[in-house]
């Protein structure tokens, strides 16, 4: 775990930084190191925090955290225990500065000798083992020879709980009871041997019908989630939580002695378990929006915006993106990293998710910076226009000569299709995002594509990076020069059952969006007032992002440029398109199609994460994507990739409903198994089509579903 040091200013640790990103010697562990160049502090001064990568200690300004002052006071006020007050304060102080209570440490009976902290690994009431954890050099617990490594903290259950929470440390086991009163127990040995920890103590975990895990969310903690999860499948009911951890903490233990956080955020961790499902089958999309792919202003933002406002996280990535693209304007253009093509990098985002979910306040969330400024640019384009007409109205003797006024706004939000052509048009766009409230009306005519459904075909051209020429019988040609065409908007899971029927598959028009899955509303209202907050975040988000809008958009910079992968960040590329052509290569043409618009999608989005990497971090534009941006790209699209392929199952017809009869069939199972699938899934189901493809009537099909849903 690592340690946090609040201080009044950076000069207390003799730094000055002037910007987000910084990298400084740490005052800490520096002159320890053999290499004492090595700048392994990263420091974000609009956050108040600065992170050193080697000792993993963290520095915190005062007054950038709220109540500092009360966690001080309650150490002030500490009252030792007779028996406490013989063991070795140092240790014990250890403990109360890490938010840990004198009932606690009574209960769980730590003990103290002069190097440090002993905690006993107590089974059937005898002490079975002992790990020792010095509080000072390494600080990392280690085990007695000899011990048997069993549960640390098994001796605080009653011995009739029906659910047992574990930890990965001794030290977040007294956290997480000190934050909610539950007793806990700790891995005896970390995130290591847990298939062997699983079947040596199966007898002590099979007493409980539920499992709740509380690993660390880094690296480690998250591959000892799985494995455990793995060892017990089918087994017990698991719930894990790490995703619930604010973005800066990776344990318990940093959640509640982080003073913007506190013991109460750990309850509001345990809100929203997430459920273990102990058969992954093929409508099981249900995944989240990857964490750690954007810049830690951004994230910082995101969450505390997807806490305040109750959005999902997973309606506010994609608009963020859409919020970068509208910066950009037209000012970028990528090399593909064959080097075979130049791609404009417009984006198409398709929110699914239920009446008032909350897509278009995820939408003016991560936008509103940018729509007050193409407000005010159509403020002003609107006025001059008006003193253009005017003086054109007026006598030839009293006109003045006067340009005709630029329209620089970008956003063109559910228009028709002819004002949006001619939108499209004007001779000095530079790009232009739409938003849909719903892409209903968009959607279903691509559905129906026609000779004359102009709009979607132009929308298509502009995808591909193309230029178009509109004829008008009654007005003048329109000529859309090639530019960026971004859309986002919402859709109802309902309504886009009719979006991939094998009609539909050919035009290609839907295959270009990248599918955004809210599973449901986050009903996450805290307790506390955490506005302030939302505040900070706020400020930092919207003036990095009006920073950046404002010098992309600055005439002095306007020239076009061409972005290229590093030679490392093509390889990347090339090995995850070549695992995804294989993957995909038994399915039907429909996601073939699909998985065609992914890989240009992906170099579009590899740019994206590039650019706020570059400029959030380090206030600077890109000049190449490297590996790191292509890493954190692909992340986004497997999410991409599987929401399209729960957009495809729910929109099940006869080739998919073949693909997965024939599937299930291999293995050995009979149609009614597909129907409790489909069912389980909650997917609307055809029985007519169905019984085609499972060799039984129409009639007994849909009398077994009746049946199935009536239990």
């Amino acid at each position: 775990m690592s340690e946090t040091k609040y201080i009044e200013s950076w000069d207390e640790i003799g730094i000055l930084p002037r910007r987000d990103g910084e990298k400084h010697k740490c005052p800490n562990c520096n002159h320890q190191r053999n290499d004492k160049t090595d700048r392994s502090l990263s420091v974000t001064p609009s956050t108040g925090i600065a992170h050193c990568h080697y000792c993993e200690i963290n520095y915190k300004i005062m007054s950038q955290h709220r109540g500092f002052e009360q966690k001080q006071k309650d150490l002030e006020d500490k009252i030792f225990d007779p028996e406490l007050d013989k063991q070795n304060k140092d240790a014990i102080d250890f403990l109360i500065d890490r938010s840990i209570s004198v009932s606690t440490i009574k209960r769980y009976k730590v003990k103290t000798n002069d190097e440090g902290i002993i905690f006993e690994l107590i089974k059937n009431e005898k002490v079975v083992g002992i790990k020792y954890r010095p509080i000072k050099g390494l600080r990392k617990a280690v085990s007695k020879k000899g011990s048997d490594m069993f549960f640390y903290g098994a001796h605080t259950l009653n011995g009739d709980e029906k659910d047992l929470y574990i930890t990965e440390g001794e030290i977040d086991a007294l956290s997480f009871y000190e934050a909610t009163k539950i007793p806990a127990v700790s891995l005896p040995n970390g995130a290591n041997n847990i298939k062997n920890l699983v079947k040596r103590y199966w007898h002590f975990l099979d007493q409980f019908e539920t499992i709740h895990l509380l690993f660390d969310k880094d690296s480690s903690g998250q591959k000892a989630t799985q494995q455990f999860i793995d060892e017990v499948e089918g087994r017990k009911n698991v719930y894990t939580y790490h995703q619930n951890y604010p973005p800066d903490c990776k344990d318990i233990n940093e959640i509640i002695t982080d003073i913007t956080y506190g013991k109460e955020e750990v309850n509001d961790v345990l809100k929203y378990p997430v459920k273990y499902k102990k058969q992954k089958d093929f409508f099981d999309f249900d995944i989240n929006f990857p964490k750690g792919v954007f810049p830690s202003i951004v994230e910082a933002y995101m969450y505390e915006v997807s806490r305040v406002k109750t959005l999902p996280y997973e309606l506010l990535a994609p608009n963020f993106i859409i919020a970068l693209a509208y910066c950009c304007g037209d000012r970028f253009i990528i090399e593909s990293p064959n080097r075979s093509m130049e791609i404009i990098p417009s984006v198409w985002f398709a929110m699914i998710g239920e009446s008032g979910v909350g897509k278009t306040p995820a939408y003016k969330s991560m936008m509103k910076p940018l729509k007050d400024y193409d407000h005010e640019k159509v403020r002003e384009f609107n006025k001059n226009m008006s003193s253009y007409i005017s003086n054109a109205n007026s006598p030839k003797e009293q006109r003045a000569e006067i340009d005709k006024p630029r329209d620089d706004s970008m956003i063109a939000q559910d228009v028709t299709e002819a004002s949006l052509l001619a939108y499209l048009g004007r001779p000095e766009s530079i790009g232009t995002l739409m938003y849909f409230d719903e892409l209903n009306r968009l959607l279903k005519t691509s559905s129906k594509m026609k000779v004359n459904n102009t709009i979607n075909e132009t929308l298509m051209e502009l995808w591909n990076g193309d230029s178009k020429r509109v004829m008008r019988k009654s007005s003048a040609d329109i000529l859309i020069e090639a530019q960026p065409a971004h859309l986002i908007g919402g859709i109802q899971p309902e309504i886009i059952k009719s979006m991939f029927t094998d009609e539909s598959s050919g035009n290609g028009f839907v295959q270009r969006f990248m599918f955004c899955k809210s599973i449901e509303k986050q009903r996450y209202l805290s307790r506390r007032s955490i506005g302030k907050l939302a505040i900070k975040h706020t400020e930092v988000y919207e003036t990095a992002l009006t920073a950046l809008n404002e010098r992309l958009k600055d005439s002095n910079f306007r020239k076009k440029e061409l972005i290229e992968f590093t030679d490392q960040a093509s390889e990347k590329f090339f090995d995850w398109s070549d695992n995804l052509r294989d993957e995909m290569k038994e399915e039907s043409s429909l996601v073939k199609s699909l998985v065609s618009k992914l890989e240009i999608n992906c170099i579009k989005i590899a740019f994206y994460t590039q650019l706020a990497d570059d400029w959030f971090n380090s206030a600077r534009l890109p000049t190449m994507i490297n590996l790191e941006s292509t890493e954190r790209a692909l992340r986004i699209m497997d999410y991409f990739k599987y929401c399209a392929q729960f957009v495809i199952g729910f929109n099940m017809e006869s080739q998919n409903f073949k693909i997965l009869a024939d599937r299930l069939s291999s293995q050995g199972k009979n149609w009614k198994d597909i129907i409790n699938m489909l069912i389980e899934a909650g997917h609307p189901i055809n029985g007519s089509k169905l019984s085609t493809f499972v060799n039984k009537t129409p009639k007994s099909v849909n009398q077994y579903i009746r049946t199935r849903k009536v239990r």
